[in-house]
């Protein structure tokens, strides 16, 4: 068990829980991708069936800005959607109100397609305080996993 608080965000009709575990290849260090993939575990929820997942789908970089858009979104900055290298997760605001928490490939619940990009599962989780807790619950795990190999 972490140290750090996992990352939290529910909406009406699912939630996401994400925990940063260990770097997906811990000997190099000096590498400015291969030193900074991450293997994220999963637990997620829509209208009540459950699944996890682990997978490298998220690096050191991407978490940092990922905790930065959170942290940008429930200040009511304009931010869109959050891209990453790897297509595994997706945050979009979509509307004043919400964003929206998309899954795909690895990440994507057992009883979808994954690999269908256009055709994501997903849920909305209203505007609020929360996100700004789980930006700093994100930021936390970051602590643990500082971005390495990029001196180059």
């Amino acid at each position: 068990m972490s140290e750090f608080p996992d990352m939290f965000l529910e909406g009406t009709n699912g939630s996401l829980r994400l925990r940063l575990l260990r770097y997906e290849f811990p000997e190099i260090k000096d590498d400015k991708w291969d030193s900074n993939w991450l293997v994220v575990f999963g637990e997620a929820h829509i209208d009540g069936r459950r699944w996890r997942f682990e997978s490298p789908c998220l690096s050191t970089v991407e978490v940092g800005a990922l905790a930065d858009w959170l942290h940008k979104v429930a200040n009511g900055e304009e931010v869109g959607e959050i891209e990453f290298i790897e297509p595994s997760l997706e945050f979009a605001l979509v509307a004043r109100s919400h964003i929206r928490v998309s899954f795909a490939l690895e990440a994507a619940p057992p009883w979808v397609d994954g690999y269908d990009l256009d055709h994501r599962i997903g849920f909305d989780i209203p505007l609020g305080p929360h996100l700004a807790r789980a930006a700093a619950d994100l930021k936390c795990q970051c602590e643990a996993f500082p971005v390495r190999g990029m001196d180059e």
